[in-house]
């Protein structure tokens, strides 16, 4: 039972992934990210090492740190991918052997980009052109595997480069600014702290003058 269930998982992930593998890459990435954050957060809270003080400090930066990575990443990289998916869907990033078959069938009184906008994207004239008569439903199946493989190749470089750009620049300077606001933070709340120790001491050894000191009966 549990080696079907692992092969449907399998097969399952396999067809949601295969044709989109930017998409895989932003989902996996994902979740590599949360489970790094989890880790350091454990990490930090077994440690003997690290007083109780400083873990109720450095706890809640590691998790703000997790949100930041986790929201970004996959903030970063689905619209970067998108914007590669919308460019290929709407002809801006097209291959030639598409450009030609849409422009075979195309009304001869339109631009190939008037005719795309007029049908919404390429998916969608190419899943028209598979269930007409007017042409070679063979051809039309081609054009829609060569377009599809197309659009996922561009999806993945969009998702590689938006990785990079998420993890090795936009990431690290947003982090580094949570960890100052942090810092700042506790580094007040010391000084707050330091400053009512001090106020009690004074409290607690201040004696009022003994006025009586002098008085005898």
């Amino acid at each position: 039972m549990p080696d079907n269930l692992f092969a449907k998982g399998v097969a399952k992930s396999w067809e949601l992934y295969a044709k989109d593998v930017g998409k895989s890459l932003i989902h996996w990435g994902s979740v590599g990210w949360v489970f790094s954050s989890l880790a350091q957060i454990f990490a930090i809270a077994i440690n003997k090492n690290i007083d109780k003080k400083e873990k109720k400090f450095l706890i809640p930066q590691e998790i703000a740190d997790g949100a930041v990575n986790v929201g970004l990443y996959y903030t970063i990289t689905q619209s970067i991918k998108s914007l590669g998916d919308s460019l290929v869907e709407t002809g801006g990033l097209i291959k030639k052997d598409t450009a030609d078959f849409l422009s075979s069938v195309k009304d001869s009184s339109m631009s190939l980009k008037e005719f795309i906008k007029d049908k919404g994207n390429i998916t969608t004239i190419l899943a028209e052109l598979k269930s007409t008569e007017k042409i070679d439903s063979k051809t039309a199946v081609n054009a829609a595997e060569s377009f599809a493989g197309w659009k996922n190749g561009v999806g993945t470089i969009f998702t590689i480069a938006a990785s990079v750009l998420a993890c090795n620049v936009i990431t690290p300077y947003c982090r580094n600014r949570i960890a100052s606001v942090f810092q700042q933070h506790h580094i007040e709340k010391e000084k707050i702290s330091a400053l009512n120790k001090t106020r009690h001491r004074i409290v607690h050894t201040a004696q009022l003058p003994d006025v009586f000191h002098g008085f005898k009966i």
